[in-house]
């Protein structure tokens, strides 16, 4: 079914869903923030009692809560649980849901919080010119170089939503337009995105971009500038990539996350050099989480400060989760800060399966394929803050030098820790 079918009214405007029946409650530590949707409005799946729910507001910052559900009187009522110390700031924010597994429940809501309750919500219609209409059964579909320019275009108009609550996919390989050729710039830059997109086996080649270092217009660039809310990008090749002249925050698939994102079974090739938290997958884990999983890098990454091969900066208070890991042509390099995964840690992590390689002659062996001018440079991870969680590293396997003749703070698995937190290896090793 449609996101159009969600409505009882007609499809010009976006429709108020009545009767809500907001309630806050205490309970063991938590704020229980409770409201009704319409079943007759909102098409929301029978026999499903639990939910998570992701609030973005209009900067773009993610908030996720577990919720209970129950069917009352003809209404979902739900029960969303709001840690005591955390609290929603009053304003506007698209919220959407997933079930426990994971799976997306169409729709995208506009709704409005006043003291941590739901004040107002109205159903987002949805305003995509693909083929498909953008739920799990029947995504928009991305074929061609024009609906892959058309995605982008809806997608930079979608600034309410970001494609929150839709799904595509792409069922041929495309080429990432160099939008400076319509508008004078540097290249290809993406926008926002809070949808799950599946390449489904497909590439997009030849991603370009060559920036000038400027804090303004050089951060935060990436396929997608941001991944946000329960984003999910799956099935994807980005080959031929050619990325530089960067500020901060910012990656190949994204710039950064923020929410509780999901990544799997990414390839990607080529280079991204300049600046500082920069990595393939993204150059910064803002807020939320982020679950990687079958990762295939053929990437030279190189900047100054907390570079990763797959992640640049793991901020405070994130959980970051990586598995299946492997490389072919790979290099990272930086001054400060420098990991085959990851380039600095404050966060919660743990890092399973990876094998990274990069076979050098001997008369090479001087050579870091991992490796730092100043310090702090680390097979697996650059440098754990004091302040990080625990961290787990297992089935991790480094077959290739990694150093810096000058550097200080060097390992084969991680580079520098201060943290007072857990760090536990298991099956690990680093082969120079």
């Amino acid at each position: 079914m449609g996101l159009g079918c969600l409505l009882f009214a007609g499809c010009g405007d976006d429709v108020e869903m009545p009767k809500i029946r907001p309630e806050l409650e205490h309970h063991q530590g938590h704020k229980i923030s409770s409201f009704s949707l319409s079943a007759e409005n909102y098409n929301f799946p029978e026999n499903v009692d639990s939910v998570s729910i992701a609030l973005i507001s209009r900067s773009g910052s993610t908030q996720c809560f577990g919720a209970g559900v129950e069917r009352v009187d003809g209404q979902f009522r739900f029960q969303m649980k709001i840690p005591e110390e955390t609290e929603i700031s009053d304003g506007k924010y698209i919220m959407t849901m997933r079930r426990a597994d994971g799976t997306s429940i169409p729709g995208r809501l506009a709704a409005i919080f006043s003291a941590n309750m739901l004040e107002s919500v109205s159903i987002i219609i949805p305003a995509y010119m693909l083929d498909g209409d953008g739920t799990e059964e029947n995504p928009y579909l991305i074929g061609s170089d024009e609906d892959f320019s058309m995605f982008l275009i809806n997608l930079s108009d979608d600034t309410e939503s970001y494609g929150d609550g839709l799904k595509f996919r792409q069922t041929a390989d495309v080429k990432a337009p160099d939008q400076s050729a319509l508008i004078p710039g540097r290249g290809y830059w993406g926008a926002p995105f809070a949808g799950i997109y599946d390449g489904d086996g497909h590439a997009i080649k030849s991603l370009y971009y060559h920036g000038s270092g400027r804090e303004d217009s050089d951060s935060h660039i990436g396929l997608f500038n941001s991944l946000l809310g329960t984003a999910a990008v799956e099935n994807l090749t980005l080959s031929e990539v050619s990325m530089s002249g960067f500020n901060r925050e910012s990656g190949v698939l994204a710039g950064y996350t923020s929410g509780d994102i999901s990544v799997s079974n990414i390839r990607i090739a080529g280079f991204l050099k300049d600046g500082y938290s920069i990595g393939a997958i993204a150059g910064s884990v803002v807020d939320g989480s982020l679950v990687a999983t079958g990762l295939e890098l053929s990437m030279d990454v190189s900047g100054t400060e907390n570079i990763g091969g797959v992640i640049g900066c793991v901020n405070p208070k994130t959980t970051v989760s990586v598995a299946g890991v492997k490389t072919q042509h790979f290099s990272v390099s930086g001054n400060k800060n420098v990991g085959g995964i990851i380039g600095s840690s404050l966060g919660t992590v743990s890092i399973t399966d990876a094998h990274l390689e990069h076979k050098v002659s001997g008369e090479d062996s001087d050579i870091a394929i991992i490796g730092a001018t100043v310090q702090s440079a680390g097979g697996i991870i650059g440098n754990i803050d004091k302040s990080a969680g625990d961290h787990k590293l297992e089935k991790c396997h480094i077959l290739c030098p990694v150093g810096g003749k000058a550097a200080d703070n060097i390992g084969g698995m991680v580079g520098y820790t201060s943290q007072n937190s857990l760090l536990q290896f298991k099956d690990a090793g680093c082969i120079p």
